[in-house]
C-alpha cells in the first residue's frame, strides 16, 4: 500500500513538473510568436502565408490537436565537438539522392525515421495478424524540409554527421545560415527533434524561410484517440497473435512546429526554432521526457545531451581507420546505421521491451516492405559478432531478445511435433512464426518453446522470422517450415556471448541455460537415426542456400547442431549438472558431409557443385564456425562456392566471408578483390545499403553491414573467439596506414588495439568490479604478461592471445 501511493505521488509530481514546464515555455514563445511577421520583402521569393496544418489533421484525425505557438528563442547553440575526425564521419552532398531509399535514417532503438519521410516507426510497435505482421506506421508530423530561402544565391547543401548523430539541411553565404537539424535524441529516447537555426552578421539584412512538413496520409495500421490536451492515445488496428498479446498502445506528444514562414525579428543575429515529437509505449515516460526536453531546451542543453550519449558509445567501442578516408567512411557509417537501430540505454520496461534487429533496421519495414521489419538470422549470426565485440552491454541486450520468446518458441516446437524449443526464422513482437542479438533471442525464449510445442517438438523451436511475440510470422511457408538452422544461429550467438563475458547470470538467471538446453532437446528430436550406419541425419531441411529446398543433411544446418549439442552440454557442466548422454551421442554420430576425392564439403546431401548457390553457406563452416579442417579444404570450400554464387545476385554480406577465409590461407590480393566487391552495395551520398548491389533489395541493410564490419573486425583484425581465449591476427586493410579497435570488450575489461605496417600497440583500459584482469601473450614470446590498467604495450606487429587472469567461472 505505501509502495502504490509513494508511486502515486511520483506520477502527481511528474504531471504537475511537465504542466509547468509547458506553461513557461509556452508563454515565452507567445511573447514573440514570427509565424506570421509581415516584414519579407516584397521582391523575395518566399509567400508569406498562414501556415496550414490541413495535412496533418488528415494524417492524425479529430484526436491531433494542432500546436499553438512556436517555441523559439534568440539563442543559437552550436553543434558540440565530435569525437569523430570531421572529414571521415560527415557525410555531405548538394543535393539529394533521385532515389530516396538511398536517404538516410535518425534513430536510438525507440524510434527511427527517413529523415523527411512521412513515417515514423517505434520498436516493438507491429500491426497485422500472425504472417501478415509488420511494423506500424506512424504518420511523421516531423517530416520538415526547407522549401525556399530568402535572400536567394545560398550554397545548399545535405550532411549526415555520424559522430554526432545529426542530419542537417543547410543554406550559407553572404553573411547569412540558414540550418535545419533532425536527430533521435541519444539520451531522451521518445525524442524526435527538429531545430530550424537562423543567423546574419547584419540585422538589417531580410533572412526568411519557407518550411514543408510531409506527414503522408493517414496511417492504415494505428487509431489516434484523444488523451490529455496535446497527448494522443494510438492503437494498433490488430494484434499479431491476440492468444500471446494484444493489439499495441502507444501515446505521441508533438509540441512546436517548423512548417510555413518564418522570418528573424528585427534587431536579431541568431534564433532558432524548435519542434519535438515525443513518441513510446509508456505514458508516464512520453510526458516525463518531453518535459525534460523542454527543460533541457530552455538550459542550452537538448542538443548537447543528445551528442554526449553518441559520443559516449563511440568512446567505448569504434573501429578508426587512417589513411583511407573512403573506408573509414564505410565503417562509421555501417557502425552508425546499426546503433541507430540499437538502445544504447537500459529497456524502458516490460511495456516495450527491444525486439532485436531487423535487416531493415527499425526505419524500415512497413507493409510489404523491407522485411516487414521482422528479425532473422540477419541479427544473431550477421550484425551480433562485430557489436558484441565491441560492445558487450549491447551483446547482452541483443541475446536476451531471443529469451524474451522462449516460451513461444516452446509452443512452436511442440506445434510442429518437436521437443526443447524452436524459433521462428522471422518474427516480430510475439516470437511467434512470422518469415526473428543473444538478449533479443532470450526475450523470446517462452515464445521459441510454444513454437517447439505447437509442432510436435521438444525443448525450444525458435522461428525462422519473428516480431514481437517471437512465433512465426514468415509470409512464405517453406522458410519457417524448413530453415531451422535459425534455431542453432540463435545458439551460436549465445556461445559467442558466453565465450565474450563468461556472464553466468544470464546463463542462470536470465534463462541463458534453458535457451540453450532447449535448442539441444530440438535437435534431438529433429534428427533421424541411419540404424545401417549408426548415424543421424537432418532431413529435409532449406539450408542458407535458399535455392536448394528441401535438402538432406546440409553440411550448415548439421554443423550448427552439433555444435548447439556441445555446448548445451558445456553448460550444463559449467552450471554444476551432469551431461546429457544422448546429446553427447547425437553430436559424435552426426553425418558431416564431406567429399575426400575432392577434398571439400559438398553442400548437403547429392549436391551438385556445378549447380549456382543462393549466398555464403558452406563457407560458413570455416568462419564463424571454425570447424576444423585441412588448409586444403578451406581453399576448395573457397574456390567451389565462390564459382557457384552469382556475383549480381548475391547479398551484400557473403563476399565478406569468403574474404575472411582467403586472409586465413594468407592470400591478401584475392581478399582485396573480395572486399572492393563486398562494398558496392553502399550507396552514395550517405552509404545507406542495399540488399543487392544493384541497388534491388531490402535497403538500409544492417544485414550487410554487419557482414563487412566481420571482414574488418575478423578478417583484418585476425579475432577470433575460442572458449578459453581470444587471439588476434592483425592485418591492415588495404590503401591505409593505420586501424585502431577502441573498446574490445572480453571478460569484463576493455582494451584498445593500435596497429600500423610495423608495429603495434595494445592498452587495457578498464577493469570492471570483481573481474580480475587480462593477460597475453605475443606470437614471439614464450610466455604470458600480465596487462595493467593504462600501460601501453608496444611490439611489432604479429599475433597475439589474450587469456583472462580467472581460474574459474563467474
Amino acid at each position: 500500500m505505501i509502495t502504490t501511493l509513494i508511486k502515486l505521488m511520483e506520477m502527481v509530481v511528474m504531471f504537475l513538473s511537465f504542466l509547468v514546464l509547458t506553461v513557461m515555455v509556452m508563454y515565452k514563445s507567445s511573447q514573440a510568436d514570427l509565424v506570421y511577421r509581415a516584414d519579407l520583402p516584397t521582391s523575395s521569393c518566399l509567400n508569406p502565408r498562414r501556415s496550414s496544418f490541413a495535412n496533418l489533421r488528415t494524417a492524425f484525425g479529430p484526436a491531433w490537436e494542432p500546436p499553438k505557438q512556436r517555441i523559439w528563442n534568440n539563442v543559437v547553440i552550436p553543434l558540440p565537438p565530435s569525437t569523430l575526425p570531421v572529414e571521415s564521419s560527415v557525410l555531405r552532398a548538394e543535393s539529394l539522392p533521385s532515389n530516396k531509399d538511398y536517404l538516410p535514417e535518425v534513430g536510438n532503438g525507440n524510434l527511427a525515421t527517413v529523415v523527411g519521410s512521412d513515417s515514423l516507426f517505434l520498436n516493438g510497435l507491429y500491426n497485422g495478424a500472425n504472417l501478415t505482421s509488420h511494423r506500424a506506421r506512424v504518420p511523421s508530423p516531423a517530416g520538415y524540409s526547407i522549401e525556399a530561402v530568402s535572400p536567394t544565391g545560398l550554397t545548399r547543401s545535405y550532411s549526415l554527421d555520424l559522430g554526432r548523430g545529426v542530419y542537417i539541411e543547410s543554406y550559407e553565404g553572404n553573411g547569412v545560415t540558414v540550418t535545419l537539424r533532425t536527430f533521435a535524441h541519444r539520451t531522451l529516447t521518445t525524442l524526435l527533434i527538429s531545430e530550424l537555426t537562423l543567423t546574419r552578421d547584419d540585422v538589417n539584412k531580410k533572412v526568411a524561410v519557407n518550411v514543408t512538413v510531409n506527414p503522408g496520409a493517414a496511417s492504415e495500421d494505428v487509431d489516434f484517440h484523444m488523451d490529455t490536451i496535446g497527448l494522443m492515445r494510438g492503437l494498433t488496428r490488430e494484434a499479431e497473435y491476440p492468444e500471446l498479446a494484444p493489439r499495441t498502445e502507444f501515446f505521441m506528444l508533438t509540441a512546436g512546429y517548423l512548417q510555413g514562414t518564418i522570418s528573424m525579428s528585427p534587431g536579431s543575429k541568431g534564433e532558432t526554432y524548435l519542434a519535438l515529437t515525443a513518441l513510446g509505449h509508456d505514458r508516464d515516460i512520453v510526458l516525463a521526457e518531453y518535459a525534460l526536453a523542454l527543460q533541457a531546451w530552455e538550459s542550452g542543453q537538448l542538443l548537447s545531451l543528445h551528442v554526449k550519449g553518441w559520443t559516449q558509445y563511440w568512446n567505448s567501442g569504434r573501429i578508426d581507420i587512417e589513411g583511407n578516408t573512403t573506408q573509414a567512411r564505410l565503417t562509421y557509417a555501417s557502425l552508425y546505421y546499426i546503433m541507430s537501430s540499437l538502445p544504447l540505454v537500459n529497456d524502458t520496461g516490460p511495456s516495450s521491451p527491444f525486439i532485436g534487429l531487423s535487416p531493415g533496421g527499425l526505419a524500415h519495414g512497413a507493409k510489404n516492405k523491407d522485411y516487414l521489419g521482422h528479425v532473422f538470422w540477419d541479427q544473431d549470426t550477421w550484425m551480433f559478432p562485430a557489436v558484441a565485440l565491441l560492445h558487450s552491454d549491447l551483446a547482452r541486450r541483443l541475446v536476451r531478445t531471443r529469451t524474451r520468446t522462449l516460451d513461444a518458441a516452446k509452443l512452436l516446437a511442440k506445434r510442429t511435433g518437436y521437443k526443447g524449443v524452436r524459433f521462428p526464422w522471422e518474427s516480430a513482437f510475439t516470437g511467434a512464426v512470422v518469415v526473428i542479438l543473444v538478449r533479443t533471442r532470450t526475450r523470446t525464449l517462452d515464445a521459441a518453446k510454444l513454437l517447439a510445442k505447437r509442432t510436435g517438438y521438444k525443448g525450444v523451436r525458435f522461428p525462422w522470422e519473428s516480431a514481437f511475440t517471437g512465433l512465426e510470422t514468415c509470409p512464405g511457408g517453406s522458410y519457417g517450415e524448413r530453415e531451422i538452422h535459425i534455431n542453432g544461429d540463435v545458439s551460436f550467438m549465445t556461445l559467442q556471448y558466453w565465450q565474450l563475458t563468461h556472464d553466468r547470470s544470464f546463463m542462470a538467471d536470465y534463462r541463458g541455460a534453458e535457451l540453450v538446453w532447449g535448442v539441444a532437446d530440438f535437435w534431438a528430436s529433429r534428427v533421424t537415426h541411419n540404424a545401417t550406419s549408426d548415424s543421424y541425419r537432418i532431413l529435409g531441411v532449406m539450408p542458407p542456400d535458399e535455392w536448394h529446398d528441401p535438402v538432406n543433411d546440409s553440411a550448415y544446418t548439421n554443423h550448427i547442431a552439433i555444435i548447439s549439442l556441445d555446448f548445451a552440454n558445456h553448460i550444463k557442466t559449467i552450471i554444476g549438472q551432469p551431461e546429457n548422454p544422448q546429446w553427447r551421442e547425437i553430436s559424435a554420430k552426426m553425418v558431416r558431409p564431406y567429399d575426400a576425392s575432392r577434398d571439400y564439403h559438398p553442400e548437403f546431401d547429392g549436391f551438385n557443385p556445378r549447380d549456382y548457390t543462393k549466398q555464403a553457406d558452406v563457407v560458413l563452416l570455416g568462419f564463424p564456425l571454425m570447424v576444423d579442417m585441412k588448409p586444403s579444404t578451406r581453399q576448395n570450400d573457397l574456390n567451389v562456392y565462390e564459382r557457384s554464387t552469382p556475383q549480381g545476385p548475391a547479398p551484400a554480406m557473403t563476399w565478406g566471408m569468403f574474404l575472411i577465409g582467403w586472409l586465413e590461407l594468407g592470400n591478401e590480393g584475392k581478399a582485396e578483390t573480395l572486399l572492393a566487391r563486398s562494398t558496392q552495395n553502399a550507396q552514395s551520398p550517405f552509404l545507406v545499403w542495399t540488399e543487392n548491389a544493384d541497388g534491388s533489395g531490402a535497403v538500409n541493410f544492417l544485414t550487410g553491414m554487419g557482414g563487412y564490419l566481420q571482414s574488418v573486425v575478423f578478417g583484418y583484425g585476425g579475432c577470433r573467439l575460442h572458449d578459453d581465449h581470444l587471439t588476434f591476427n592483425p592485418r591492415l586493410m588495404p590503401n591505409t596506414k593505420r586501424m585502431r579497435f577502441v573498446g574490445i570488450s572480453y571478460r569484463g575489461c576493455d582494451l584498445d588495439l593500435e596497429y600500423d605496417a610495423e608495429n603495434l600497440t595494445l592498452v587495457m583500459t578498464s577493469v570492471n568490479g570483481g573481474r580480475q584482469g587480462l593477460k597475453v601473450k605475443f606470437q614471439e614470446d614464450a610466455d604470458w604478461q600480465d596487462l595493467n590498467i593504462g600501460q601501453k604495450l608496444e611490439k611489432r606487429r604479429q599475433n597475439f592471445d589474450i587469456q583472462s587472469k580467472e581460474t574459474s567461472y563467474i
